[in-house]
């Protein structure tokens, strides 16, 4: 096979200078962008009942802001979480939906949650879109209970010292 590539030299330096040509074209056509812009847009539901366990968050919380939220229009995924003393739901938007506006809906939605059980705080609503400056975000939390008897402010200094520092350099 290499043998009759090598014996029709002009056709493949042809070949290879189209390949160079469209590279060349190609470099100048495609834009450069350090963060790509990714308007996907998410907005996140947060409820704390401080002292409950997940099944009682899932069973008294997550269960009728579901029922509510699902009535969003144009609504694209729906994803709830319960764990120790807090309930979180994330409703993702497909592109083109006006943000605002689905902050808007989602809190009439949570509105229409006829009553939620003793010490639960009021759901906070928070927006967030892809196309920040942010490119990556972690979150360090101990195993529940805490078995370890870990120090929270001495993780996040230690994460704010080490982890945060290295990530920066990237």
């Amino acid at each position: 096979m290499f043998e009759k590539l090598i014996n029709r030299g002009t056709l493949m330096t042809v070949i290879v200078g189209v390949v160079v040509v469209l590279g060349v074209v190609a470099t100048f056509k495609v834009p450069v962008q350090m963060i790509p812009d990714l308007d996907v847009r998410t907005v996140q539901v947060r409820t704390s009942w401080p002292g409950a366990t997940p099944q009682d968050i899932e069973k008294e919380i997550l269960i009728e802001q579901e029922e509510y939220l699902r009535s969003i229009p144009s609504l694209q995924r729906i994803e709830a979480t319960a764990s120790s003393g807090q309930a979180r739901v994330e409703l993702e938007f497909p592109q083109g939906v006006d943000i605002n506006e689905a902050l808007i809906r989602v809190n009439n939605a949570l509105s229409q949650v006829p009553s939620y059980p003793n010490n639960v705080n009021q759901p906070r609503i928070f927006a967030e879109s892809f196309s920040s400056n942010s490119f990556m975000y972690f979150r360090v939390a101990p195993l529940d209970g805490n078995p370890r008897g870990l120090d929270m402010d001495m993780m996040r200094d230690f994460v704010s010292d080490n982890v945060r520092t290295r990530m920066e350099n990237v």
